[in-house]
């Protein structure tokens, strides 16, 4: 359970995600939705990160990485179902058929490449899902699933990482979802 008694007091323990290689895959599209001016450079944003996570370090604050804590959860493989199917609902694919194709998919990936495909989506390059006519009207969107940081979030607190306690209340099952963003 978090218990937060100070807004000023010393942080101690702080969950981060390292910029990566989604950063690649944000498209011009995009930008405004994100809140970019311009296409985010991934050095450089990792350089930034690696400063403020070190400044962090040197302050004696703990650091867990969201993607680790996200691939300990995913090891069980009932969560990591769960998961792909609450993370493909709020993808919001318009075909029944190829959003079972994407759960297959995702299912079948090894942790490490199935972490990564949750943070920088599945491009329709990456992944058949074939001629039906689901897939056909899916033609023009450049991604056949996105990142859900909210589907992530819950997963985290639903495991047993010693993180969980970061986000309680995305855990409970009567916890109102916020939507993808």
């Amino acid at each position: 359970m978090v218990q937060v008694n100070s807004e000023i007091g010393p942080l101690k323990k702080v969950m981060l995600h390292r910029p990566g290689n989604e950063l690649k895959r944000v498209h011009p599209f995009h930008l405004q939705e994100m809140l970019f001016e311009d296409t985010p450079l991934l050095e450089k944003a990792q350089a930034k990160h690696d400063t403020f996570a070190g400044i962090l370090r040197e302050n004696g604050v703990e650091i867990f990485y969201q993607e680790d804590m996200l691939a300990q959860a995913m090891k069980n493989e009932s969560e990591r179902s769960a998961f792909v199917e609450e993370f493909l609902d709020r993808s919001a694919i318009p075909s029944i058929g190829l959003r079972d194709r994407l759960a297959e998919y995702h299912n079948g990936l090894p942790l490490d490449e199935f972490v990564e495909r949750v943070y920088t989506g599945v491009l329709k390059s990456e992944f058949d899902g074939g001629d039906s006519l689901g897939a056909v009207t899916y033609l023009d969107d450049l991604f056949s699933s996105t990142r859900c940081p909210t589907a992530i979030s819950r997963a985290i607190a639903a495991s047993t990482s010693p993180m969980a306690s970061f986000c309680p209340t995305w855990a409970s099952p009567t916890a109102s979802a916020s939507p993808c963003s």
